[in-house]
């Protein structure tokens, strides 16, 4: 493996490496020596402008907006994957610059490698909703994101803070500002790497290292970023709430904390020892959720306190790359902070039992410090040391433990220690605290959602809860034009019906007057129009629609005896509609299909027939290769050119089923306006559909071509599963451009 660590380090925007504007730098330094490990490009206000500027081109470009978000998840998730399998090189990054133990840092890549697991795996859960508000209006949710997220990430955890809130930004659409925390910045740098190598779009991740009080600051306050992200002290956090605020940009924060772990006198004294070696020394207890404060039962204090001393004087201490118990703080600043606080724990009365006072050695090492006695009311249990120092108290009474535990600004995490089940509940219930735990430190996971309490922050980082950080809500409402709730309104009726023609033109037109003249509608007297004021009748129309009947024409013949000399009546009916202006003409029966061709070749106006118009829309809604199911009253009226006329163009296979020979629907052909069985027919359709549909599996929908048919189009849906088109259920906008551009090409 190459060295990993290199001497110098450039910030990484709008997809290419780039020294800082003004080629400052910061000096790293190694914890565990005091001494330079490498350099940064120090990131200045113009450097915080340039990445904001490559995620909002990003943003603007809609790369990732428009990208399917399973593939955009796909490539978060694979970052997770990358990551893994560079876990040695990342995980000495992190223990030479933040001085964490080489297994601690291991831990570190595997839990953002699951981040980006996680994350990219819910990309595609990311839903919307739908919101009923009656009759006539449609309305649903659209989840969008916000657009520039900016990332402040801490110095201790510098991989895992920024996996944790990135990859929840990425897989909801973000682009990305992060900056890098200044002391320890190095394994930040390998996420751009891997953002090129999954095929993030440029400006999607753009990393900048730079001072917390200048690059951070001036991110935090930018005025084109949509939403901020901040992990560090309550006092900052205030100052990037305040910056927020100032931009009304949402804001996630989370801050300190003052962790109790509460044991009760049942509790299991070797698991208290062990969680408590891990809650306030991992990391050399520079973690927000640290368990820093132990509330002990007066019945096991003092045998609590005995195996706390020898635990932390037991403990191992050295340079992270040699994995000890114990490694040194981030820097000379944050030594000096935690060693000033052990010795004002002990002028406040409490008692060091073990350590108490920094190490007398080169780096930035603290003695693991138990300070025992500790009063309620003193600082050291009250305030954020973030130090490997643990305070000790004492209680008597749940309430009074309950009430120590509570009695700070903080609200971050908490453990009880117990054997009792409703002990522990009854606890859980009344603890200030965003997570609780019982009887182990740090319960949970990528899948946990965490967050504080109280001055321990705003809003929650991990799990599905978290997601929900980094994108908002477009509603969308729309009022349906009156022109279609009117047509779909109409009354269910069973049996012939006139209206498939001018439902059709209804429908197509949606009740305007788009050509400045009627168009004609020729109906055969046999048929039974549907009740005034329904689609299809000319009332309901903004515009003139002229019918002229055909009278001796039967359906029966139509369907039976079938004879050229049948076209005559409806040519000279189409006549007399051209003398009257009209500009197209429409047949109300599918049978008519049988003389579409003599029709238009003797009328100068085009001419269409009600139920072959659906056959294009259907064809393109089907993938190539698929086919069409086509119940027909009449096979024979189907013929090859007649398919060919209806498709216009489209590509689509059909198998057609006909019922002219079941009895019932005969029957229903001899005597149209008589008492008619419509259960019989109704089974006979179904029948018919099941019959194709077993002859021809590849059938994906299934065409009504004849008006008497749609209203059995219930019973068939249920019985095979596929949807079902009829001239009722044309799709508005897909039949209005068929008709438009069909008149179009004659005007």
């Amino acid at each position: 493996m190459n060295r990993p660590m290199k001497d110098y380090w450039k910030n990484y925007i709008g997809g290419k490496w780039v020294d800082g504007s003004d080629g400052g730098r910061v000096t790293l330094l190694n914890p565990a020596t005091g001494k330079p490990l490498a350099e940064a490009a120090r990131a200045t206000a113009a450097d915080v402008d340039s990445a904001v500027a490559a995620a909002r081109k990003c943003v603007r470009s809609r790369a990732l907006v428009d990208m399917r978000p399973m593939d955009r998840g796909r490539m978060v998730s694979e970052m997770g994957r990358l990551l893994r399998a560079r876990t040695e090189e990342i995980a000495t990054l992190i223990s030479l610059d933040a001085g964490k133990r080489i297994s601690e840092a291991r831990g570190e890549v595997e839990g953002s490698a699951k981040y980006f697991e996680y994350y990219g795996g819910l990309a595609a859960r990311i839903e919307g909703r739908y919101i009923p508000l009656g009759g006539g209006y449609v309305d649903f949710v659209v989840p969008y994101p916000y657009g520039v997220s900016a990332h402040i990430i801490p110095w201790n955890f510098p991989l895992n803070m920024i996996a944790r809130s990135m990859s929840a930004a990425l897989a909801a659409g973000n682009a990305c500002v992060v900056k890098l925390p200044e002391l320890d910045p190095t394994a930040g740098y390998v996420l751009a790497e891997l953002a090129e190598q999954v095929g993030l779009p440029e400006g999607a991740v753009n990393l900048i290292c730079g001072l917390g009080e200048e690059a951070g600051a001036d991110l935090a306050s930018h005025s084109d970023i949509d939403q901020v992200v901040f992990t560090g002290s309550v006092a900052t956090g205030r100052k990037v709430a305040h910056a927020a605020a100032e931009s009304l940009i949402p804001a996630v924060l989370e801050l300190g904390g003052k962790s109790p772990g509460i044991v009760y006198a049942d509790a299991d004294m070797d698991n208290v020892i062990a969680n408590t070696q891990a809650g306030i020394f991992m990391n050399s207890g520079q973690c927000c959720d640290a368990m820093s404060r132990l509330v002990v039962h007066d019945s096991v204090y003092d045998e609590t306190i005995d195996r706390l001393g020898e635990m932390a004087k037991g403990l191992s201490i050295g340079a992270g790359m040699d994995d000890p118990d114990i490694t040194p703080l981030i820097s000379a600043e944050q030594l000096a902070r935690v060693d000033n606080y052990a010795q004002i724990g002990v002028q406040e009365g409490a008692r060091a039992i073990a350590g108490g006072r920094r190490i007398d050695r080169d780096g930035f090492f603290m003695a693991p410090t138990i300070l025992v006695d500790v009063d309620p009311s003193s600082r050291v249990n009250k305030e954020e040391i973030f130090g490997p120092v643990l305070s000790v108290l004492r209680f008597s009474d749940p309430r009074e433990a309950v009430e120590i535990a509570n009695g700070t600004e903080f609200g971050l995490a908490a453990v009880v220690f117990t054997n009792d089940l409703d002990r522990a509940i009854w606890t859980t219930e009344r603890l200030d605290a965003g997570q609780v735990h019982v009887n182990e430190w740090g319960v949970g996971g990528v899948e946990t959602p965490f967050g504080g309490f109280k001055n321990s922050g705003i809003g929650r980082e991990k799990g599905a809860e978290a997601l929900a950080s980094y994108y908002q809500s477009k509603n969308v409402g729309m009022k349906r034009l009156q022109s279609f709730l009117n047509e779909v309104s109409a009354p269910a009726i069973r049996g012939p019906t006139a209206c498939g023609a001018t439902a059709m033109i209804y429908k197509a037109t949606q009740g305007r007057d788009i050509y400045g003249a009627p168009v004609g509608v020729i109906v055969m007297d046999c048929l039974i129009p549907y009740p005034p004021g329904t689609p299809g009748n000319a009332s309901t129309f903004g515009f003139p629609v002229l019918f002229e009947i055909v009278r001796g024409a039967t359906m029966e013949s139509l369907i039976y005896t079938p004879s050229a000399e049948l076209v005559e009546p409806f040519i000279e009916a189409g006549r007399r509609l051209v003398a009257q202006g009209v500009r197209a003409v429409f047949g109300n029966c599918g049978f008519m299909v049988l003389f579409q061709e003599e029709m238009a070749a003797e009328l100068p106006v085009p001419v269409f027939m009600s139920s072959l118009l659906q056959l294009p829309l259907v064809a393109r809604g089907l993938a190539r290769g698929q086919s069409v199911g086509i119940i027909s009253a009449s096979a024979a009226s189907l013929t090859p050119r007649h398919m060919e006329i209806a498709l216009g163009g489209a590509t689509a296979s059909f198998h057609i089923a006909g019922l002219e020979a079941r009895p019932a629907f005969r029957a229903a052909v001899h005597d149209q306006c008589g008492s008619l069985d419509f259960d019989a027919v109704e089974a006979e359709v179904v029948a018919a559909a099941c019959d194709l549909i077993a002859e021809h599996p590849d059938i994906r929908a299934l065409l009504f071509e004849c008006t008497d048919l749609p209203p059995y189009a219930h019973a068939v849906q249920q019985a095979t599963g596929l949807p079902v088109y009829d001239v009722s259920t044309l799709i508005d906008y897909g039949a209005a451009a068929v008709t438009r551009t069909r008149f179009s090409g004659h005007y």
